[in-house]
């Protein structure tokens, strides 16, 4: 065989591979950037009691 043409024997599996590959990191590049749920910011709420006016001071008769 010619020196030249002995690699393209050899393009079919180099070819496979480089795209085997590719998948494997556009799979876990994908996997890692949609895996994660969104970070909630934790919010402390603040609450307001409501009380009842004071009772009315004794009659004095």
């Amino acid at each position: 065989m010619d020196s030249k043409k002995k690699w393209l024997r050899y393009l079919p599996m180099i070819l496979g591979g480089l795209l085997t590959v590719l998948i494997a990191v556009t799979v876990f590049v994908l996997k890692d950037k949609f895996q994660k749920p969104p970070q909630t910011k934790k919010v402390v709420q603040q609450i307001t009691m409501i009380q009842p006016p004071p009772p009315p001071p004794p009659l004095h008769v």
